[in-house]
């Protein structure tokens, strides 16, 4: 039986892209380049593994990187070996982001998208089941924005990237806070390579179809026997078909 239902949160709750992409640029500016291919840039969003990867998204962005034509294993090797240069972009993309929402934060939240019908899907699961939220995100931003669009997650239920910027580690940490086994969590991310290791936990786990993934990562997630749900509004359908097994 279904205790828990942990939500990624940029990919499956908010489309933050056009964020992502403003705030790497600033920081780019800097170095006196120029990031301006937002499509491109979006295409790179989906091998986002944690914020060391913002490095790689953008700097293969600048060089032309047809992101169609890579995979994961590819993406993750970049960062392996820029991992310096990773660290500071890292540090100098959440020191731009606080800039940002310092300065003007309407204008900051502007820039994030809710994706349609998860707020009234989270809604109507929070009825029933404990909703938290795991994340490689900082607390900050994510608990500001949902207080502005009012999505009733509380606080103690967000699980950032200061706890950790491993998913497997934050579904311990969730085992652990709510006395809860791993196959009394359902987890929904839209990055499968997230899912591979938290299903090795036993954790009941989903593909968000509407998030940052490609065919190629679709078409890995299926060979993991990893279930896509291609709209939110699936989701309560999907958990009630698995409290039946």
């Amino acid at each position: 039986m279904m205790k828990v239902i942990a939500l990624d949160v940029d990919g499956v709750i908010l489309d933050s892209v056009h964020e992502n992409f403003i705030v790497c640029q600033k920081v780019i500016e800097k170095k006196g380049r120029k990031l301006d291919d937002e499509n491109r840039f979006r295409k790179g969003r989906n091998f986002l593994r944690s914020s060391l990867s913002m490095y790689g998204i953008a700097e293969l962005t600048l060089q032309g990187k047809d992101f169609d034509k890579m995979n994961q294993e590819e993406f993750d090797k970049f960062i392996v070996e820029h991992k310096n240069e990773s660290r500071q972009f890292a540090n100098a993309f959440h020191a731009m982001r606080k800039i940002l929402q310092d300065k003007d934060y309407d204008k900051w939240f502007a820039l994030n998208k809710i994706f349609p019908g998860i707020k009234n899907v989270i809604d109507k699961l929070s009825k029933k089941f404990l909703i938290v939220v795991i994340s490689t995100k900082d607390f900050h931003s994510i608990s500001t924005a949902f207080d502005r669009i009012g999505i009733g997650i509380k606080k103690d239920n967000i699980f950032s990237k200061e706890i950790s910027e491993n998913k497997v580690d934050q579904i311990k940490n969730i085992c652990n806070k709510f006395a809860v086994k791993p196959e009394e969590i359902f987890f929904l991310d839209d990055q499968p390579k997230h899912l591979e290791g938290v299903k090795f936990l036993g954790v009941n786990v989903a593909l968000a179809g509407w998030g940052y993934n490609n065919y190629m990562q679709k078409a890995y997630a299926k060979r993991l026997g990893i279930p896509i749900i291609d709209k939110s509004d699936e989701l309560e359908e999907v958990i009630k078909s698995l409290n039946k097994k």
